[in-house]
């Protein structure tokens, strides 16, 4: 016979706020109310998440987890190309939707992100980074300082 893990509501809460997706936005993907996603992860509550909103959750955070393994390849990559682990960097904090979507490459690429979840990326980004040594130096966006490219010109990306 299979094992078969049960999975409770603390687990939903984690997962939902490691990959960033807030009440409201979980709220709008799953088309129900804040209150039913609040029930959901209520300890006292009966309601418990529905299937579909457990595979929804499971999605974003395999989609995280490619986000976090190529953005860490690349790291790697472009640090062998110089020579060097830099023994820091920077990773910006979105602080909210409007310098983020000022200041995102989202628009350009026609994707419609979420600071939340760009900020929850950069988090896990960071305990990476942090976790084989290198320093991470939070940066708040600002239009007269723009992100890195690869070639080390200014592109405004700074999407987590």
């Amino acid at each position: 016979m299979a094992d078969k893990t049960i999975r409770n509501k603390a687990e939903f809460r984690y997962i939902r706020e490691r990959v960033g997706i807030s009440h409201a936005l979980m709220a709008k993907i799953m088309g129900c109310t804040t209150r039913s996603v609040r029930y959901w992860e209520d300890p006292t509550s009966l309601r418990y998440p529905p299937q579909d909103a457990w595979d929804m959750l499971d999605e974003a955070l395999e989609y995280q987890n490619t986000i976090v393994d190529y953005t860490l390849k690349k790291f790697v990559s472009i640090a062998e190309a110089a020579g060097a682990m830099p023994d820091h960097v920077e990773l910006p904090y979105w602080l909210s939707k409007a310098q983020y979507d000022e200041g995102s490459t989202d628009a350009a690429y026609g994707l419609d992100g979420d600071w939340n979840m760009a900020n929850a990326n950069a988090r896990v980004i960071a305990i990476r980074l942090e976790a084989v040594g290198v320093r991470v130096e939070w940066v708040n966006y600002s239009p007269a300082r723009p992100g890195l490219q690869e070639d080390g010109e200014g592109s405004g990306r700074h999407d987590g």
